[in-house]
């Protein structure tokens, strides 16, 4: 079974556009050392959070904790389910993603 995360032509461009950006900038932005409170996009961090905040990345995100994605470094760009894997997803009962979720937690947590 193949469970490998397919990229569509425009989220391989986007991911290649916003390396750019990362680039571009990385050698006058630094991630906060300090402890950062979460913003709602932060939540679940890494695997469950919103995409990264751009905007916070650039230094100006006006919306705080109130903001919608994530203020908190990101060492991979984020990975979408396919189609075929989203409706495999919507038709497993709560235990069974309960128990996929638990199983990669557990892994992760190693």
């Amino acid at each position: 079974k193949n469970s490998a995360i397919v990229l569509t032509e425009d989220e391989r461009w986007r991911n290649h556009y916003v390396e750019g950006l990362k680039e571009r900038v990385s050698d006058e932005f630094e991630w906060p050392s300090e402890e950062v409170e979460w913003t709602s996009g932060s939540l679940g961090h890494p695997e469950l959070c919103g995409k990264p905040c751009i905007r916070f990345y650039f230094g100006n995100c006006t919306k705080g904790l109130q903001c919608q994605f994530c203020h908190l470094e990101h060492d991979e760009p984020k990975r979408k389910l396919d189609k075929v894997q989203r409706r495999n997803l919507d038709n497993l009962s709560e235990p069974q993603v309960i128990s996929l979720l638990l199983h990669q937690l557990q892994t992760r947590s190693r």
